[in-house]
């Protein structure tokens, strides 16, 4: 059943759930459902009305340094889960995204996200996994 919500999937990243602003999308991501299998050991979901069929530049590109051996590129230890939604707009990612317009390039990972049983958010990996990675310098993840 496809239906619209109040927020388009296609502008939230398959791997983080992060919003994505134009000009910081990579659309598509058929591209790189083998590198996610390999990196996180689930398949992708592709073509599902209730999951983005897009990528953050961020995220992208860590999956490209992952693919070339870089392991510490990508900073999830699972990334988000994505699952069809199983009341109308009550468990609906999107449709649960509240002013959206205000996101932007310095807030966009501290804006509330929803908590909602049909989008897993995603886990960091551990902290100590990271040192030594930025020469350092101190270490911030967002």
């Amino acid at each position: 059943m496809e239906r619209t919500c109040k927020m388009s999937p296609q502008n939230f990243c398959y791997v983080c759930g992060l919003y994505i602003r134009v000009g910081k999308m990579r659309r598509g991501i058929t591209s790189i459902k083998e590198t996610y299998f390999s990196c996180f050991g689930i398949p992708i979901a592709e073509n599902k009305w209730w999951a983005p069929q897009n990528l953050c530049n961020s995220c992208y590109l860590s999956l490209m340094k992952w693919k070339r051996g870089n392991r510490k590129a990508v900073k999830f230890e699972m990334p988000m889960i994505w699952s069809q939604p199983n009341h109308e707009n009550k468990d609906c990612y999107f449709c649960e995204v509240t002013n959206i317009s205000k996101v932007n390039r310095y807030n966009k990972t501290s804006f509330q996200y929803p908590d909602i049983a049909s989008a897993t958010k995603p886990v960091l990996k551990n902290i100590e996994d990271h040192i030594g990675e930025n020469s350092g310098k101190s270490l911030t993840l967002k």
